[in-house]
């Protein structure tokens, strides 16, 4: 399978057991930060994509520590569809290291965290509106 069939797998995966209210509202815009970040410091913008699609597929099995969760799926999941296994091994420390706190060791991994915190910041607002009106809206979010 190539990377541009494995981009289209993982993204129905991610639409499948995510939300797509979830999906649209932040790894659309984590989509578009990598977009303008990758040009200008580097790093792989298909790895990056796939990374987008798997790396809160943990919430689902542990909200806990989603982004290891994510990681341990995302390495299933492309094990399963045939990828190499350095890359593999690449995109679950992506996954797994975004949301911790110190030094990155690929400028992959850098531009994702940049990427996520910057598309979590632009949710703020959302964020907050739909959590001081969920009881009025009967949103049903918790």
């Amino acid at each position: 399978m190539d990377l541009q069939q494995i981009r289209n797998s993982v993204q129905e995966l991610a639409y499948g057991k995510m939300e797509k209210l979830d999906f649209d509202n932040h790894e659309g815009l984590l989509l578009k930060y990598i977009g303008e970040l990758v040009p200008k410091y580097g790093g792989n913008k298909d790895l990056l994509e796939i990374a987008v699609y798997l790396h809160d597929l943990g919430w689902v099995d542990d909200p806990n520590d989603h982004a290891v969760a994510s990681g341990k799926l995302a390495r299933q999941y492309l094990g399963d569809k045939g990828m190499d296994q350095k890359t593999i091994d690449h995109i679950e420390y992506i996954i797994a290291s975004h949301e911790t706190v110190g030094e990155l060791k690929t400028i992959d991994a850098k531009v994702f965290r940049a990427a996520d915190g910057l598309a979590v910041l632009h949710n703020m607002p959302y964020m907050f509106f739909l959590s001081w009106n969920k009881d009025r809206l009967n949103l049903g979010y918790e």
